[in-house]
């Protein structure tokens, strides 16, 4: 139910800001609220209590975010006060930006190394990879200190494995396959 929900609502705000030709901004705005939060969990401590009317909130939400946020995105937030459904304001701002992303052709994956990437090289594999999906990739890097040297990139269904690891394993199955035909 929860996630039907997250749903409805992500797509409601998505189309309400295509129609009104601030889909940019809209999303934009939309992540700026979603990492206040993610940054201050003491906030949605604030959104769930109980003894809080809806008008307190709504006053809240107005102090924080006003000079910040287009009418419509505050509508927005209210909409989800008066709906009490403000808890769920992450996985609804997520949802959104993965109609935003298929609308945009942008692809999310990972990359997953053993060290941190500056944001330039980032950049450059994520340059690499918009050429040869022909859709714009986003990576996200994760560390695993299992990998000893290379990347692995996920996307989607899409694993790219450039790990010493996984090309020791491919030079061994050439080996093998190799090994066997000449026998």
């Amino acid at each position: 139910m929860e996630e039907l929900a997250t749903t409805l609502y992500a797509k409601s705000m998505f189309e309400a800001s295509k129609e009104d030709d601030c889909l940019k901004l809209v999303y934009e705005e939309l992540n700026l609220v979603k990492e206040s939060i993610d940054s201050n969990p003491r906030l949605m401590e604030v959104f769930k209590h109980p003894l809080l009317s809806n008008n307190d909130k709504k006053d809240i939400v107005k102090d924080i975010y006003e000079k910040k946020l287009s009418t419509l995105t505050m509508n927005f937030l209210y909409v989800l006060i008066d709906a009490k459904r403000f808890d769920m304001i992450s996985s609804i701002i997520d949802e959104f930006n993965n109609l935003y992303d298929i609308d945009n052709n942008i692809l999310n994956g990972t990359i997953i190394t053993k060290n941190s990437l500056s944001d330039e090289e980032i950049k450059k594999y994520e340059e690499k990879l918009t050429a040869s999906l022909k859709s714009h990739v986003k990576l996200k890097n994760v560390l695993d200190d299992s990998i000893i040297g290379g990347s692995i990139v996920k996307i989607g269904d899409k694993l790219i494995d450039s790990t010493l690891k996984g090309q020791l394993n491919e030079l061994r199955k050439e080996l093998i396959n190799n090994s066997e035909v000449s026998i």
